[in-house]
């Protein structure tokens, strides 16, 4: 109809809500790897600190967080999810190998992976 307005579509910059949501999830956690792995650590991060090394506001944190311990939490998962792509992968490439070597294979890839990043 003419001269009606459209419902918003819901997409800023492009993005869609949870694109956006999803976006400040991964810069919070990249942001608490550099923090705290490499950084003050864990108990010496606080939001305040890891919003603004996300470039995001503290508001935004607990739209996606209660707490530092969950950030925490999900920053481990993050990683599990990493060590555990690394292993897959390996074990794919290895599938038609002896056992042995198939389960070499996947321990070093797993190494690898869990060691290759000091953070």
């Amino acid at each position: 109809m003419a001269g009606r307005l459209s419902a918003p579509s819901g997409r800023y910059a492009g993005k869609s809500a949870e694109e956006r949501k999803a976006e400040r999830r991964r810069r919070f956690l990249d942001a608490a790897l550099e923090l705290f792995g490499g950084g003050p650590g864990y108990r010496n991060t606080t939001v305040a600190a890891l919003s603004e090394a996300a470039g995001l506001s503290t508001r935004q944190f607990y739209e996606e967080f209660r707490t530092l311990e969950d950030v925490l939490a999900a920053l481990h998962l993050q990683v599990n999810d990493w060590a555990e792509a690394a292993v897959l992968a390996a074990a794919a490439r290895t599938v038609d190998a002896p056992l042995a070597e198939r389960a070499a294979a996947i321990f070093r890839a797993y190494a690898a992976d869990v060691t290759g990043d000091p953070r």
